[in-house]
């Protein structure tokens, strides 16, 4: 995640808490190692790589549920992956997982049945 993905999804969500541009608030007030990336913006790179996966990355398609929860906070600049078990009677559990093995968000994708 870089800085200006974060810059531009915060403008883009009317989002202007310090703790996503600001590095010196994030870490002297806040007591985070960086500015953190938001979790929505986590969720939507979540359910594009689910969408990725199971249906070649075709736009069109939307989940039919999508549950999810932040655990921990992920950073800009530092790298992370999604990992997905495979997928049990329409539902696919997914998590992000930053660089030091630390679980950021899970969620539970469901799609459409009959798809």
């Amino acid at each position: 995640m870089t800085p200006v993905t974060l810059f531009r999804f915060s403008a883009l969500t009317f989002n202007a808490h310090k703790i996503h541009y600001n590095r010196e608030w994030c870490r002297e007030v806040e007591g985070h190692r960086d500015v953190v990336v938001h979790g929505p913006l986590n969720l939507v790179h979540m359910v594009d790589f689910w969408r990725d996966v199971h249906f070649n990355g075709d736009e069109e398609t939307m989940p039919r549920k999508v549950v999810y929860r932040a655990t921990s906070p992920l950073y800009v600049g530092e790298g992370y992956r999604i990992v997905m078990e495979e997928e049990r009677e329409g539902i696919s559990e997914v998590r992000i997982v930053d660089g030091y093995g630390n679980v950021s968000m899970v969620g539970r994708i469901e799609r459409f049945q009959g798809e």
